[in-house]
Order: structure tokens, then sequence, then C-alpha cells
């Protein structure tokens, strides 16, 4: 029994341990979370000067200039955003961790939580699975804190998801008050998991429908509108009346 125990208690340890980092460069890395923090910060944003440049260099520069920003150090405070997906947003991101974990701080205990009881779970990731297969790139997880007005939220991020139909550019999961000093909210891990699979479920249907039939499966089968899914067809007279859904909507 002594043994047991004593397995039991480094288990709990080892389970701890497992989501407790020291370094947040691979977090901040993850193709399925980024994170993002808005606040009155030491820092200001230094624009690059693109104008010298021609042809794809002049391109290149841009692109940069929107993805990449330059951030500096600075005396005084703004409020600025910065983002995991920058460079320079990443480095003061993990500066920011490291910091909030040498305080005991809400910031690296929410981080800390989000990739240990969502990003790396199981459940999660098989459905992070799903929407990779079904849109053919990583969904990905955007949390953000605003110091400033004191809230966090969590967010699934559908900019870069082109569907032919669907319009959402985000989709709300979380978010709660925000205080470095506490007290730190908890993730809803079963409100999040369920809206996320009704966002799933919504994409594969409306994906199934925009598909591209092969004539060789049937002749017949035409492919529905984007006038399916939309309420107001309802107010008035059918108009082309011949026109049939896909027999997998029948």
């Amino acid at each position: 029994m002594k043994i047991n125990l004593v397995l039991l208690f480094s288990l709990l340890l080892l389970a701890q341990k497992a989501y407790s980092f020291d370094s947040y460069d691979h977090i901040l890395l993850d193709k399925n979370a980024s994170f993002k923090l808005c606040g009155e910060l030491p820092y200001q944003r230094v624009r690059r000067d693109c104008t010298s440049l021609s042809g794809m260099e002049f391109k290149e520069c841009l692109e940069r200039e929107k993805n990449d920003p330059m951030l500096v150090e600075q005396e005084g405070k703004e409020y600025l955003c910065v983002n995991s997906e920058s460079k320079k947003g990443a480095e003061i991101l993990e500066n920011y961790l490291i910091n909030s974990k040498e305080t005991n701080g809400c910031m690296v205990k929410n981080i800390e939580s989000l990739y240990g009881s969502i990003i790396q779970k199981n459940n999660f990731k098989k459905m992070f699975d799903e929407y990779e297969e079904i849109l053919g790139k990583p969904i990905k997880l955007s949390y953000g804190i605003d110091t400033k007005n004191s809230v966090a939220f969590l967010q699934m991020d559908f900019n870069e998801v082109a569907i032919p139909g669907y319009s959402r550019n985000s989709l709300e999961l979380s978010w709660s008050v925000f205080s470095e000093k506490g007290p730190c909210s908890k993730w809803n891990n079963q409100v999040i998991h369920k809206k996320m699979s009704k966002e799933l479920t919504n994409i594969t249907m409306i994906m199934g429908t925009k598909k591209k039939f092969d004539p060789l499966e049937g002749a017949t089968r035409q492919i529905a509108d984007e006038g399916v899914y939309d309420g107001n067809r309802f107010g008035g007279q059918i108009e082309n009346s011949d026109r049939r859904l896909p027999a997998s909507a029948n």
C-alpha cells in the first residue's frame, strides 16, 4: 500500500510538472494557439522604410510590416498590442510570462491551464485534427488579455479560412474579468468544447453542401446555392422550382 501511495504521489507531481513551463517559446509557436496582450506597455512601434524598395522587395517589406511589426523599448508606456505570431511579439510575451511566473500571477496560470486543460487534452486534440482535415489547415484558438480594460477572452480565429457561404471571422468561446493579482478565472472546458463541436458540425454541413459532385456519380445532382442557408427564402414564392438539393441533403 505504501508503494502505491508513493507511486500515486509521483504521478501527481509529474502531471503538475507537465504543464508548468520554464520556457514558453514552444507554447508561443503552437500551431493551434496564439496569445495576444494589449495594455500600457513600455514599447513603441517603429515602421519600416519600404519607400526605397521596388518590385518583390517592396511587397515583402509591406508584408513584414503587416505581420511582423518592429517594436522597440522606450522609457514611457503607451497602449499597444503584441502578438505571439510575430517574432518580437513572441519575445516580449515570453518575458511577461516568465515575470508572471516569478510573481505567481494569473497571466501565466491562465496560459498553463489553457495548454494543460484544452490544447493538449485528447478530446480537444481530436477536434483540432477534424477541423484541419476539413479545412485543410490548422484551426487556431486566440487567447487575448486586455490589461487596460481588465478583460480576457478566448476565441477561434477564422480569418484565414475561406469557405463559400461562410463569413465568420471569429467565434467567441470564453471571456472573463482579468487581474494579474487574482482571483484567477477558470476555463469552462465543457462550454468551450460544446461551442467548438457545434461550429465544426456547421462547417461540415456547409462544406458538404458546397461540394462539387463528380458527374459520373449522378448527372442530375446539383449544387445548392447560398440561399439554402438564408432564412429569408421562406418569405416569398419559390423560384426555379426544379432546383434540387444534393441527394445527401434529402
